[in-house]
């Protein structure tokens, strides 16, 4: 293998053309294999392998003026770690070159649009602001950038069939997923430690950012998922985005299906929305403006005693309570669901709020409440004043509680 500066020193002894055509492999730094590439006063060398010893930090114009000088290889072979600075509008290629440092392999962008191809190996590429085009191939690759330097502008892709890629996202505030569903190839997100919000436009643009990757961490702050004007309809897949505490629904009337994989508190905001859910399933859930609905399914706890209907979580700002599809488990008709003033001022936000609580006929014995006059309801057509009649306006307090029995005329 021949050493640059030798070669060099000998072209600098003659006037003579240096004919350098008997070297198979050619090794040193990126100046003294440019110099001797770019040198008058030698010839021959165009096939041979080429080593780059650099460590430290060269240029994208530097290792661009001697990609093509070579129809050989060309190899990174440091002993340590390179990093390489991209100018404004350059591209720079690295499919070709073979990465062996001993160290690691760093690519910082520039403010411009910038081409950025990797190597094989394990890059780490730093973007910058500007519309940039990446593909870091084969190996385990690192892509770092704040929310601002990243938008629909960008092509980020890693299309090698080898390694796990990661998108750091480095500062934390609000990410519009719109301009992180067309990232192909790269498996983990990691957001930021701070409290992130990632925004979405609908439910297929939720999809699509959540398809978009095996993995995405949020391990810090207080993070939320919040959508715009199109309603939410469904049972989303949440199963990607577990540290994510909030869930904000859409100014629209909202239909929301809850598994039970949700984030802990669900906003409704605007809108008339509806939660769906099992009664395991139960969420810190604010119905927001207009009327909002829960819906109960499942089974509730077993109880040999009248019982409160609390539950763990908090619901507020909710105008409806729907039970016709949820199992009261009580012992018998004798034992019922107590539903008490301090629980309606809770779920509907509001010290007079009113409540609708739709129910069928066989749950009515099931249930109880206590109105104004002190007057204790707990019996379905007995003839009695505990009776508890469809489609009555009972006092509770300074609540109202509305019972819609949903299967009588």
């Amino acid at each position: 293998m021949a050493k640059v500066s030798n070669l060099l020193a000998l072209d600098g002894k003659t006037n003579v053309a240096v004919n350098a055509s008997s070297v198979n492999s050619i090794t040193d730094t990126i100046v003294n294999l440019n110099t001797a590439y770019n040198s008058t006063g030698m010839v021959g060398l165009g096939n041979e392998n080429i080593t780059i010893t650099n460590t430290g930090t060269i240029t994208s114009a530097q290792i661009n003026d001697l990609l093509p000088e070579t129809s050989g290889t060309i190899t990174l072979a440091g002993s340590g770690s390179l990093a390489i600075t991209v100018a404004s509008g350059e591209t720079l290629d690295l499919s070709g070159v073979t990465n062996s440092l001993s160290g690691n392999l760093s690519i910082t962008d520039s403010t411009g649009n910038e081409t950025i191809t990797g190597t094989s190996a394990n890059d780490t590429l730093t973007l910058s602001s500007g519309n940039d085009t990446v593909n870091l191939g084969n190996g385990s690759d690192t892509i770092n950038t704040t929310i601002s330097n990243l938008d629909t502008s960008d092509n980020i892709s890693d299309g090698g069939s080898t390694g796990s890629d990661t998108l750091n996202i480095t500062n934390s505030g609000t990410i519009n997923s719109a301009n992180l569903i067309d990232v192909n190839g790269i498996e983990t997100l990691n957001l930021s430690s701070g409290a992130d919000t990632i925004t979405f436009a609908d439910t297929t643009q939720f999809n699509a950012f959540r398809n978009e990757f095996t993995d995405i961490v949020d391990a810090g702050g207080s993070d939320t998922l919040s959508f715009g004007s199109s309603a939410v309809t469904g049972d989303l897949d949440f199963s990607k985005l577990s540290e994510f505490e909030t869930l904000n629904l859409s100014s629209n009337d909202d239909n929301l299906t809850i598994s039970g994989d949700e984030p802990a508190t669900i906003n409704g905001l605007a809108g008339n929305d509806t939660f769906s859910l099992d009664f395991s399933s139960i969420r810190n859930l604010d119905g927001g403006a207009n009327t909002d609905t829960v819906s109960l399914t499942g089974n509730t706890g077993s109880i040999s005693s009248d019982t409160d209907f609390n539950e763990s979580s908090i619901f507020t700002n909710i105008e409806k309570l729907d039970i016709t599809s949820l199992n009261l488990n009580t012992s018998d008709n004798n034992t019922e669901f107590n539903f008490t003033e301090a629980m309606i001022d809770a779920w509907t936000g509001n010290a007079t709020g009113n409540l609708t609580l739709s129910l069928t006929s066989s749950q009515v014995e099931k249930i109880k409440f206590t109105d104004s006059s002190s007057t204790v309801h707990d019996s379905y057509n007995a003839g009695t004043s505990s009776d508890i009649h469809d489609n009555t306006v009972y006092t509770i307090g300074d609540n109202t509680l509305t019972i819609d029995i949903t299967d009588v005329p």
